[in-house]
């Protein structure tokens, strides 16, 4: 099975009704920061 998921940092009001939103990010913000549109993330840890 295939996954995907988004992590915006401003406004996706396209992704309303259509994906369910169930988190934030809370810690790391400085990773999310350097992620570049096209780039492909290999790993998650999710706690």
């Amino acid at each position: 099975n295939d996954a995907q998921f988004f992590i915006t940092k401003t406004d996706a009001s396209w992704l309303n009704g259509q994906y369910t939103n169930f988190g934030i990010v809370t810690k790391g913000m400085d990773v999310v920061n350097k992620i570049d549109v096209g780039d492909k993330i290999l790993g998650i840890i999710i706690e």
